[in-house]
């Protein structure tokens, strides 16, 4: 291994790489010889030489070469302390693959110092832009309660109007680790108009709240930022009335409600006491990279509001920093998951650019409970709900609820492989077809998570060819899951699954009734073999859809199961597999790791050049089996959200252009997808497109505003940095082996032999 190492990483033009570059290719490469892992130690050597030639290697700092590396790196504790109220500690993490610090409270993730902004600014900036549509009543006044760290703190206090801001904790600890190890995010702490108090948010509101009724209000806005599971003496109507009461007219109040896996503990109990309460009750969709997606905020209005009216030209003034948040994402924010709509029993929209308000809980009127501000008349709303969807459990359902952990190890795909079964029904009860958690190599196949990502590598691809996605080519996936969602298209004629396991559809469909029938659905064919190799035997021009769902997993030992080839040739056959106006969909990673990404980027853009080419966020699940990643950080190296996939065509097409008629004829029991969310997916964060020279595609149906430009033009300097980076890339990609030296050429045929 150390005889193939050395010379790679001394073929010629490695000197185009940045100073450094190829010693840290080399420590990467014999930390791993070290370790007796010569497959890793070559594929770090390969992965600099590859990142060198691509064009990867410019502007994106010096990263720890070789995922393995980073994945058995011990993570480092910088301080740890232990309160009245929790326990917590500072860290060294990944953030880009590279180093980061976090900070956890009883072992749960916090914030990062290099992705904190993206929860920060979803939490206040769309508030601060409604309130600022208020004539002659901008936002000037802003409470928090929670958020001892500072960090919504100190974004609050650089709008020009804020003239106070006040933060209600009642762990002085908190404050002071972050003041000490994230200077940056707390530097609100040193502010003339910021005002702390460390003690007992709930008596302090519960306190206020009669001296601010007859002042007809205090504050503008109210931030409550809590960890996920506060005492819960906070979440009751009388919490909510008070807080109500310090609210001016035209207020918003913005809390943490949680994940979406978590809905039936948090999503339900939190609107349902809001829209007791408020007037206009919203959820915020949010995707920050820090925690579960989709992470949900829940929004209430003292008065009637839309919220995706925002005074802009307030907003173009401010000398904001922003990662996150933008013009565009700020109208897709409030567009709400199915899980969510299910949870609060709302409706579902019947096409984009509809916002959807809060419904009110069916349940709780039915149960007659309308005027009881009594916590356990909630309490007992919400087990009587659960209970009834329990019994209308059949017994298949209930069968497999109880099943026990299960471990299947197989050589059916030439690599050993272990397949977990699991059965959870903490969410049956809303979504049935999810009780089933399955993960092999570490990564989920078939979970409540999962679904997010299936459901965005099909339905939006789907419902954007209309009534022309007849013929649908699914590669990889594992679960069928994809396919079963496929079989729910009416004018679908040809769904063609190709696998290598043989088992672990099989095993799955034992547990899922669904998958079953989906697989019994004489529309789908199913071949066993390796998708590199089925798709150079497949006919040219004759899939309306192509789905990659092979899933390249860096954490892993190379083997023809965990790395997916990244390479022209396989690009371009998956092409020639399209029919003129068909659409091949691709995941390709997570904002962990953002040099995998522009690698699949450039690529797609090099072979689709004449056609579309589309970067797309999905929920991406933060989740890595506990035999894989040990700790929370290791973890973050790999996956973090939002994941990022390619859909692109052969020829141009318009994303927002859907049939929602059709759309209405498919019965699929959908987790995250809703007509109104469909346009979520190409909006991406700020920073990344700016990064990745991706803006969203412009928008028909919802009016343009001075601000559509702004993610462009606020940093021209970096998008042409961006663009001059992407032609050199493109034109990398695109030398002929003939112009190289033999040793150049060698490497490179070399890189595409083994598929990276």
């Amino acid at each position: 291994a150390a005889a193939i190492v050395g010379p790679l990483l001394s073929a010629p033009g490695m000197d185009r790489a940045p100073n450094g570059w190829r010693e840290a290719g080399e420590r990467a490469a014999m930390t791993l010889l070290t370790q007796g892992r010569p497959g890793a130690a070559i594929e770090a050597a390969l992965r600099a030489v590859a990142d060198a030639y691509g064009g990867g290697a410019g502007g994106v700092g010096l990263p720890t070469l070789g995922g393995e590396v980073s994945a058995h790196a011990p993570f480092e504790r910088i301080a740890e302390f232990t309160s009245h109220y929790q326990s917590g500690h500072v860290q060294w993490g990944w953030c880009f693959q590279d180093r980061c610090k976090e900070l956890l409270l009883d072992d749960d993730c916090q914030l990062t110092d290099r992705f904190e902004g993206y929860y920060h600014e979803a939490m206040l900036i769309p508030a601060m832009n409604i309130l600022a549509t208020r004539p002659g009543r901008p936002p000037k006044r802003v409470l928090i309660l929670g958020g001892g760290d500072g960090g919504i703190a100190s974004l609050a206090l650089e709008f020009d109007t804020v003239e106070s801001v006040t933060l209600i904790d009642i762990d002085p600890a908190v404050s002071y680790t972050s003041r000490r190890h994230f200077p940056k995010v707390a530097r609100a702490f040193t502010h003339p108009h910021f005002r702390v108090k460390h003690t007992d948010a709930y008596a302090w509101v519960m306190r206020r709240s009669a001296q601010a009724k007859a002042k007809g209000g205090v504050f503008d806005c109210i931030i409550i930022d809590f960890t996920d599971a506060p005492l819960q003496q906070f979440w009751t109507v009388a919490f909510f009335e008070a807080a109500n009461e310090l609210l001016t007219p035209g207020g918003m109040l913005v809390v943490n409600v949680g994940d979406l896996e978590g809905s039936m503990r948090s999503v339900q109990p939190h609107f349902r006491l809001m829209y007791r309460v408020f007037d206009s009750v919203f959820s915020i969709n949010s995707s920050p990279a820090d925690y579960v997606p989709s992470y949900q905020l829940g929004v209430g209005c003292k008065g009637t509001v839309d919220p995706r009216e925002a005074n802009w030209t307030y907003w173009a003034r401010q000398s904001v920093e922003v990662l996150y948040y933008s013009a565009d994402l700020h109208m897709e924010l409030f567009y709400s998951p199915a899980a969510t709509l299910r949870a609060t029993y709302a409706p579902f929209p019947s096409e984009s650019g509809i916002l959807t308000r809060m419904a009110y809980p069916r349940t709780l009127r039915e149960e007659g409970i309308d005027s009881h501000d009594d916590d356990s008349a909630w309490s007992a709303a919400l087990k009587a709900a659960e209970a009834d969807d329990e019994d209308d459990d059949d017994d298949a359902t209930k069968k497999h609820r109880s099943h026990p952990l299960e471990y299947h190890s197989f050589y059916d795909t030439q690599e050993p492989a272990t397949l977990e079964v699991q059965s959870t029904k903490d969410f049956c009860p809303l979504f049935r077809p999810n009780c089933t958690l399955a993960t092999v190599g570490g990564r989920a196949l078939l979970s409540f998570q999962a679904a997010y990502r299936d459901e965005a590598l099909l339905i939006p691809a789907m419902n954007i060819l209309g009534r022309s996605g007849r013929k649908v080519l699914i590669l990889g996936g594992g679960s069928f899951y994809v396919a079963k969602l496929a079989a729910k298209y009416p004018w679908a004629q040809l769904i063609l699954v190709v696998e290598i396991s043989k088992r672990i559809p099989r095993i799955l469909m034992e547990r899922e009734p669904e998958l079953e029938a989906a697989a019994k659905d004489p529309r789908v064919k199913f071949i066993t073999g390796d998708a590199v190799e089925v798709v150079a035997t497949l006919p040219h021009g004759n899939f309306d859809l192509v789905v990659s769902d092979l899933t390249h997993m860096p954490w892993a030992l190379p083997s023809r199961t965990t790395r997916v080839p990244r390479t022209l040739p396989f690009v371009t056959r998956l092409r020639e597999l399209l029919t003129p106006n068909g659409i091949l969909v691709q995941e390709c990673s997570s904002i962990a790791r953002p040099r995998d990404v522009s690698r699949m980027l450039e690529l797609h853009r090099a072979v689709f050049r004449e056609g579309s080419v589309f970067l797309t966020q999905i929920p991406q699940d933060n989740y890595l089996d506990d035999k894989v990643q040990t700790d929370q950080a290791n973890t973050h190296r790999f996956i973090r959200s939002p994941g990022l996939m390619l859909m692109s065509s052969p020829s141009r097409f318009d994303p927002y252009t859907v049939d929602w008629d059709a759309w209405s004829e498919v019965s699929i029991d959908s987790v995250w997808y809703t007509a109104a969310v469909h346009s979520l997916i190409f909006v991406l964060p700020l920073e990344l497109q700016r990064r990745f020279s991706a803006p969203p595609p412009s928008r028909r149906d919802i009016p343009r505003s001075i601000m559509e430009s702004f993610a462009s033009l606020k940093d021209e300097a970096a998008i042409e940095a961006a663009t001059a980076t992407r032609k050199r890339t493109r034109r990398a990609l695109l030398l002929d082996h003939r112009t190289c030296s033999a040793g150049a050429g060698d490497v490179k045929t070399l890189l595409q032999e083994l598929a990276l």
